[in-house]
């Protein structure tokens, strides 16, 4: 196993996020137990659920759900940037994953915020730099809780 990513919070408590590469599986590990569910985490680590730590909250969720697979979009002005230099490069003669994707309309991201039950934050994923919106009940204590990752709008043309 390897670990991606440790966070801190609280009186010196740390999560790890950790991945077997092996089977590909990921979870959080918190006290040498592993988990892969983030209502059974959120039920030992309470301390999460405080406003403070919501930064930790929706990456280990995110974590959770999708490994390395998306990550977080934290600072929004540098992630703008660097999608519009990738778009650049589609329709030159390289090979582009995200070829056939976008331009996105990235007017709509934000810092993670809560809205009414609801933890809302934007991810990219990793491959295609390609920009979602996750939607996850607040605060997800249900097991079977859903979390949605939803493409954001295309950007409108001139011409539409």
């Amino acid at each position: 196993m390897f670990t991606v990513c440790e966070f801190n919070y609280g009186n010196m408590e740390t999560l790890s996020c950790v991945c077997d590469e092996t089977s590909n599986k990921c979870w959080v590990q918190h006290h040498e137990k592993l988990y892969d569910n983030f209502a059974a985490l959120i039920k030992q680590v309470q301390d999460l659920l405080k406003p403070e730590n919501l930064p930790i909250y929706y990456q280990v969720i995110n974590f959770i759900h999708t490994g390395v697979s998306f990550s977080c979009i934290q600072d929004i002005e540098s992630y703008k940037s660097s999608y519009a230099d990738w778009m650049k490069t589609v329709g030159t003669e390289q090979v582009h994953p995200c070829a056939n994707f976008g331009p996105f309309d990235l007017s709509e991201i934000q810092s993670p915020y809560i809205s009414a039950d609801k933890l809302i934050f934007y991810v990219q994923d990793n491959y295609t730099k390609v920009p979602y919106r996750v939607e996850s009940q607040y605060p997800l204590c249900d097991p079977k809780g859903e979390i949605f990752y939803n493409l954001l709008p295309y950007l409108k043309t001139s011409d539409e």
